[in-house]
């Protein structure tokens, strides 16, 4: 079932990174928003939720899902877990 499932989140965020016009966004409000979503992150967040390893999971989870889909903050959440152990917590594996 997780073989099934990383492949499955593979091929949605390829294809849906894929068909993203990301030039239309390139002059737009997009850089604006990746400062803003960092800085709430690192400022509002991450001490609120305690400043540890589950609030960092939690915090790169939240970023995921300010670039616009949920996947995206498991993709993250899988990637920080992955690199710095298990967070049975929130993101239990």
């Amino acid at each position: 079932m997780t073989l099934i499932s990383e492949y499955s989140l593979s091929v949605f965020l390829a294809i849906s990174l894929m068909s993203m016009q990301l030039w239309t966004l390139s002059g737009m409000a997009g850089p604006l928003l990746v400062v803003v979503v960092i800085a709430y992150v690192w400022i509002v967040l991450f001490p609120l939720l305690g400043r540890d390893y589950q609030s960092a999971v939690l915090s790169a989870g939240f970023v995921g899902l300010s670039l616009g889909a949920t996947p995206t903050a498991v993709a993250n959440m899988t990637a920080v877990t992955r690199h710095y152990g298990p967070s049975p917590t929130f993101f239990g594996h």
